[in-house]
């Protein structure tokens, strides 16, 4: 394929990418299926095609048409990367996915091209950054030691990011997470799920401990007078039933 036809293609993909995340979150938001329980690959396809299309028509670097190959390949190793996270997460415990298809082809068909979108996701975007120049001018030096991201927090927190602060922990966030979490922490209803796990610990926010569960035995009841009747029962006859009130 020529330029030409890919900067046509390209120039049809952008409104078709618009057009398919505009009514996919519509639908979303209506509760209609597919798109409720397919919206974010629905939705981030539609962003890395326009994305790439965009920047191709701008004459910036796209790796969908430059190099259509290699994109191809980033579709496997990001699932791959992804899966890595997956398995860290089965001991970290961090997430759990919800309302998922009861068919396992259905269900991992979603799971692959859901997971597809990471790598290409991030180079688009930071092809787009790097046309546009927003953060040209940002610098951020790596820093060598956490640790000292928690001294200078201690001493003077507002120095901090705010991405760092969710991470490290502050005290304003924990208070808030807990009042919007929780609207009644006393009696510790609803918050188990907003507290629990390495992300919340990370922010500083405690655990809502369970509540005890006493496994003493109520007390048998006092035993009553015992009363027996000497009447005699009645007898039904064919074809009758007999109940007793």
């Amino acid at each position: 394929m020529n330029r030409e036809k890919k900067r046509t293609l390209a120039h049809f993909l952008m409104p078709a990418a618009c057009l398919v995340f505009g009514i996919s979150t519509l639908a979303m938001l209506s509760g209609f299926e597919p798109f409720y329980s397919s919206y974010y690959s629905l939705a981030w396809w539609s962003y890395i095609i326009f994305i790439e299309s965009f920047l191709y028509c701008r004459g910036a670097r796209s790796l969908l048409f430059e190099n259509p190959g290699k994109f191809l390949l980033l579709l496997p190793l990001s699932t791959t990367v992804w899966l890595v996270f997956e398995a860290l997460n089965f001991r970290l415990s961090d997430w759990h996915y919800l309302n998922m298809p009861s068919d396992t082809v259905v269900r991992w068909t979603g799971y692959l091209v859901a997971y597809s979108t990471v790598l290409p996701g991030i180079f688009s975007t930071t092809a787009l950054l790097e046309f546009t120049g927003v953060l040209k001018n940002s610098k951020a030096p790596p820093i060598s030691d956490p640790q000292v991201l928690h001294s200078i927090h201690q001493e003077k927190p507002e120095r901090i990011p705010r991405p760092a602060r969710f991470m490290f922990g502050k005290e304003e966030f924990s208070a808030q997470a807990k009042k919007r979490a929780c609207p009644e922490p006393a009696e510790g209803r609803g918050c188990a799920e907003a507290y629990t796990g390495t992300a919340s610990r990370a922010c500083g926010v405690p655990p809502v401990p369970p509540r005890p569960v006493s496994t003493a035995r109520p007390p048998p009841p006092e035993a009553g007078p015992v009363y027996a009747s000497l009447q005699p029962l009645p007898s039904a006859g064919p074809g009758q039933a007999l109940f007793f009130s």
